[in-house]
């Protein structure tokens, strides 16, 4: 046995001894990945483990994510920040090893878990490197290059997303972008035929990939030449089908049980004998650290010359860190009072903070003519122009956040994506991932109620406002004119560590008495009574603050005295003190409005306060009909609005006018 299948051998025991000891994980595919990934880690892959931020290091993702504990082992055995401490406390509480990858541990380019992610990740990643390596050329140097590898399995290539961006990838001759599979013919159900009996070769190839196969997937020097001959491609990403053995070297070896099994320790007994290796210790062999030492050492070389020509390429403007106190200043002092839809005033806002953040670069679901999210006077990126800021999508929402979070997660670039709130549905477990790794992508989502009219119910979202609300660790605004529109772009450049999701109208909403800085803090008082004399306050979001203003004129004609409080991010909001809440929300009766089937405003109710909203689906009829059908027209409306003020009455008889 050599010193390089000692190497991948120890790394097979001690992934599934991680996964033997806290007895959760997947021992099926460290088995039969360790080839894979000891061929681009030892070979190919340039990193500084004491660097782990440096802009050109290689990038590696495990988007077959529950592979995690051979991403661990092979991380120790390279030098990175993972004692054998941390290996043996795998899946536990408060470790480094999760059992996913988690962005934030050491060398975690992306958290990956939910198949399919990982790859459209990359695809962001490998296309801000085009755009820096461009940007170098630019520069009359052209230094600047480096790969970004993915590991998948079959259920990655499953996924839809992965058709989604690879098709883009393809597009876009991301050539930089090398994709290994770890094809074991096996998923959990059994044999992957079962339902998937396509020719992955003929399918990528058709996306423009460069495809080749090794037949022996324990053959790392074959598969270490399959990469040479994938980095020599000018226009074409790379797939590399390695054929494996789903747990290599177990006594379930090929054998869909072994996928998440750990294996006893008569198990791992079979296992140490069958590979010839003791690893009993939790040590690697000397054999293997001297092998590892001198690759380590080409690496550090290849870093340290690197950094001189970094250092200078880091002095352009993209690079700068932008002063958001500053930035925000700005906005504050520009004049935004005019009538408009939120999705014409969001496209004017993107637009005069284009050239103030100049890394900040995104696109829309091919639907950028009606959702105003792209920069005018600018190009779209392709391969013939990487220097493009715009980008085109195309109808693939899923694929499109993924990549915006790869982007977001390179480090260099600032992304925004946009699409109809409708289509929220589309890329949602893409949003999520933002809001689990913390990453400022700016979400667009336009045509944000049943205003929409007569595309009908497909098109009128009810049930989205709830959906995205539901998920922690985001900003959700719906603005009720341009004021709160500029507001909900302050958010998103204060909230550095969350997706900021700005829900737009598509008709257009008159300017109110808005208020900028206050808008900022989630929810505020627009229009007060004298003395502090109501009976109720009406709560609302988005243009549903224009309906409630015209409410308290026609309740105030009838003896109603009725105060306005827009609440553009509820989740910022409930964040306030509770005085402050208190303060906004009043003492009387409280009825919040809103086109939506959200119950989140539940918890501000006391009795007789009371949610109007949907609890449909829309119909397909012009705006106002469609009001009318939802009981949700200014008449319905009204009607509701003065029944609960006047049970409220009957029953409050401490109020004021009784």
């Amino acid at each position: 046995m050599t010193d390089r299948e000692t190497a991948i051998n120890e790394l097979r025991v001690l992934s599934a001894m991680e996964i033997s000891k806290a007895n959760s994980g997947h021992t099926g595919i460290v088995l039969s990945s360790a080839p894979i990934i000891f061929a681009i880690f030892n070979d190919h892959l340039n990193f500084n483990p004491k660097d782990t931020k440096w802009l050109m290091r290689d990038r590696f993702i495990m988007s077959a994510g529950h592979g995690s504990a051979l991403l661990y082992a092979t991380l120790h055995l390279f030098g990175f920040d993972y004692s054998i401490q941390d290996l043996q406390s795998f899946r536990q509480i408060n470790s480094k090893c999760a059992g996913h990858p988690d962005y934030g541990a050491p060398a975690i380019e992306v958290t990956t878990g939910p198949l399919g992610q990982g790859v459209a990740n990359a695809v962001g990643m490998a296309l801000s490197e085009k755009k820096l390596h461009q940007l170098s050329m630019d520069n009359d140097d052209g230094f600047y290059s480096h790969y970004t590898y993915v590991l998948v399995g079959e259920g990655d290539l499953s996924e839809g997303i992965s058709y989604e961006a690879c098709s883009l990838a393809g597009l876009w001759k991301l050539n930089n972008l090398i994709i290994l599979l770890d094809s074991n013919n096996m998923t959990i159900e059994g044999k992957a035929e079962l339902a998937l009996n396509e020719d992955l070769t003929k399918r990528f190839e058709a996306q423009g990939f460069f495809v080749q196969v090794v037949e022996d997937g324990n053959d790392s020097v074959a598969i270490s030449k399959a990469i040479t001959d994938a980095k020599s491609q000018k226009e074409k990403p790379s797939l590399i089908i390695c054929r494996t053995k789903l747990g290599y070297g177990c006594e379930l070896e090929d054998n869909p049980k072994i996928h998440g099994t750990a294996l006893n320790e008569d198990g791992l007994n079979y296992l140490r004998e069958k590979l010839n290796v003791d690893m009993k210790n939790w040590k690697f062999s000397k054999s293997t650290i001297n092998l590892v030492k001198q690759s380590l050492k080409l690496k550090k070389e290849y870093y340290q010359k690197s950094q001189i020509k970094l250092k200078k390429f880091m002095q352009n403007e993209i690079f700068n860190v932008v002063d958001i106190k500053n930035l925000q200043e700005v906005l504050y002092n520009q004049n935004w009072f005019y009538d408009a839809s939120t999705r014409a005033s969001s496209g004017k806002v993107l637009n005069f903070l284009k050239d103030k953040i100049p890394n900040l670069i995104g696109g829309s679901a091919d639907l950028a003519p009606s959702t105003k999210a792209y920069f005018l006077n600018e190009d779209y990126f392709s391969d013939l122009n990487p220097n493009g800021r715009n980008i085109h999508f195309g109808i693939r929402e899923h694929a499109m956040g993924a990549i915006a979070n790869g982007i977001q997660l390179y480090g260099v670039y600032k992304t925004f994506v946009s699409t109809f709130f409708v289509f929220y549905d589309y890329l949602k477990p893409s949003f999520r991932m933002s809001a689990i790794m913390g990453l400022n992508v700016l979400y667009l989502f336009t045509h944000d109620s049943i205003m929409v009219g007569e595309d009908g119910i497909t098109h009128q979202p009810i049930e989205q406002l709830a959906n995205i609300r539901a998920v922690p660790n985001c900003c959700v605004f719906r603005p009720c004119d341009t004021r709160e529109t500029v507001a909900g772009y302050i958010c998103y450049l204060q909230n550095i560590d969350k997706p900021t999701a700005l829900i737009l109208s598509r008709q257009d909403l008159k300017m109110q008495n808005s208020d900028l800085e206050k808008a900022i803090l989630g929810g505020y008082v627009m229009e007060e009574t004298p003395l502090n004399k109501y009976d109720v306050t009406l709560i609302a979001s988005g243009s549903e603050v224009e309906t409630c203003i015209k409410l308290r004129e026609k309740l105030y004609k009838h003896g109603y005295v009725a105060r306005v409080v827009s609440m553009p991010c509820e989740s910022i909001f409930s964040n306030q003190t509770k005085k402050y809440k208190n303060a906004v929300l009043g003492d009387g009766l409280r009825i919040f409005i809103e086109l939506s089937n959200d119950n989140i405003y539940q918890k501000y109710l006391r009795e007789y306060d009371e949610v109007i909203n949907i609890n449909n689906f829309g119909t397909s009829a012009k705006p106002n009909d469609v009001l009318k059908a939802m009981q949700m027209d200014f008449d319905n409306i009204y009607q509701k609005v003065t029944k609960l003020i006047k049970i409220y009455k009957k029953y409050n008889k401490t109020l004021l006018d009784d």
